[in-house]
């Protein structure tokens, strides 16, 4: 059995989503601690990311590739500047 595209980044998303909702529920939880915050964001942009890749044939390339590379790069940056808030 074959997994198609469209299954991997439909997971994938929900996946990131999901982790970006426990962040939120742990945050929500500890206000104090500002890396939980800083990585809220970042699943949720690649959350974002991952859903702007699947329409790929029917919006423009410049939104499917171009934007969700954009904010995907965003995200990974993102996620380190919440690595260092947690190392202090």
């Amino acid at each position: 059995m074959q997994i198609d595209s469209f299954t991997f980044l439909v997971a994938a998303g929900a996946g990131t989503l999901l982790l970006a909702a426990a962040f939120a529920f742990f945050w929500w939880q500890d206000r104090r601690s500002n890396w939980l915050a800083w990585w809220i964001a970042p699943y949720l942009l690649g959350a974002t990311s991952i859903t702007l890749f699947i329409p790929r044939a029917e919006i423009s390339d410049w939104i499917s590739i171009g934007a969700a590379n954009a904010l995907l790069v965003a995200a990974f940056a993102m996620v380190w500047q919440g690595a260092r808030a947690f190392g202090g």
